[in-house]
């Protein structure tokens, strides 16, 4: 603003205005407009008549709406009346009919005192949050398509030269069932019919590692004693099942779980939930934090984690309380090298998510698979038959 229109302000417009006008824009408008003009200009009709009989526009915000309510209202000379004038023209004017429905339900405060403009104008800004939160929300949700999984079924091709036997591939052309040779003789590949008719050499599945914990022993356990523990020694064994496969790779899956030490503090912890491990672990770091006094026990586990790596041996191992669907829990953990953690979370192991109700597990332990079934009888059972009587037989210690 130029100097000289200050210096019209402040020495020749300000004193003409009393103390408890001064914050009020219409007479500063009035005072101004009869300085330059020598007149105020419209009558005071005609600025209520535009004062009632304004709404608010499609592109105006709450603070827009808000600012031209307030300065058309000092222009009316409602005196004591402005506020309720302006707080009532601010809802009446609304283009949002949700809003003003809201607004309109109470003049009222919760304590019986009425609203002023500023508590209209709090509670319409807040509407306008939670509207464009909704509109966030669904617009966020309306690209989002929920996965469907599902076991495709292909009907299998069978490899069968024109002019030969279904059964047998006897190139000599088709016989009845009775003559065939392959008549009660099954084929090698365990699918009821003879090699040269057979179907085609189905892929070999992708090996994956199974780590299982095993003791020593079972009938007879290795026992050491010391001056402070008495405990069973276990070992590790790495075996491979050569018929679990997977096309896809696994989601991960978190708890967090309220633990402690002595029941008395609990501290909410993040696991990763691995169903194949048979341990649990922690990290050195997880520990200091949840209790920074506290001591370990020596562990006599050696930890194979997956792939080829190295035998790991933990710094020792603690007992914690879980706290889960108001009951407790003990639970062991394997206390882990930071260096080897590596900021990885800690994990639950699939036989404590199961006693914890995390997961339900609906399957039979298996060690191996039997390409071929034997009945009661100790006949090979057909091969339509083997997919529903799958046997398991125990894998032989190496």
């Amino acid at each position: 603003m130029p100097d000289k229109a200050l210096q019209v302000i402040h020495y020749t417009i300000e004193p003409q205005i009393a103390d408890d006008d001064l914050k009020k824009p219409g007479i500063w408008m009035d005072k101004l407009r009869l300085h330059y003009t020598g007149s105020i200009g419209s009558s005071l009709l005609a600025y209520r008549f535009k004062f009632c009989n304004t709404q608010q526009s499609l592109h105006k915000s709450i603070q827009e709406w808000e600012v031209k309510v307030r300065h058309m209202g000092s222009l009316c000379s409602y005196n004591a009346l402005t506020d309720e004038m302006c707080r009532n023209k601010f809802v009446f004017g609304l283009h949002d009919s949700t809003m003003q429905a809201e607004l309109l339900k109470t003049h009222l405060k919760p304590d019986g005192a009425p609203k002023t403009m500023q508590d209209m104008v709090a509670e319409a800004k807040a509407l306008q949050l939670a509207q464009k939160a909704n509109k966030l929300i669904a617009d966020a949700s309306k690209g989002i398509e929920e996965q469907v999984n599902w076991i495709s079924h292909k009907q299998m091709k069978l490899k069968q030269e024109p002019g030969t036997c279904f059964w047998c591939g006897d190139r000599r052309g088709p016989h009845p069932w009775k003559a065939c040779p392959a008549n009660g003789k099954t084929c090698t590949k365990g699918r009821g019919h003879r090699t040269p008719g057979g179907r085609s050499q189905p892929r070999s599945p992708k090996e994956q590692n199974i780590h299982l914990l095993q003791t020593a022993n079972d009938q007879h356990p290795v026992t050491f004693y010391t001056n402070d523990y008495q405990e069973q020694c276990y070992s590790l064994e790495t075996q491979q099942i050569h018929s679990v496969h997977t096309d896809h790779a696994k989601k991960k899956y978190f708890v967090t779980l309220p633990m402690s030490a002595t029941g008395n503090k609990f501290t909410p912890v993040t696991f990763q939930i691995d169903t194949a491990a048979t341990c649990n672990t922690l990290s050195e770091d997880v520990l200091l934090k949840l209790m920074p006094n506290m001591k370990i026990t020596k562990s006599l586990y050696l930890l194979h984690p997956y792939g080829d790596s190295k035998p790991l041996k933990p710094l020792g191992q603690i007992d914690l309380l879980c706290k889960r669907n108001k009951r407790y829990e003990p639970l062991k953990f394997q206390i882990i090298p930071r260096n080897v953690m590596m900021n990885k979370p800690a994990l639950l192991s699939g036989s404590d998510c199961e006693a914890l109700g995390l997961i339900i597990i609906k399957a039979h332990k298996i060690f191996s698979l039997t390409p071929a079934v034997k009945d009661s009888s100790g006949k090979r059972a057909p091969a339509h038959q083997a997919t529903q009587q799958l046997q398991l037989t125990a894998l032989p210690r190496k």
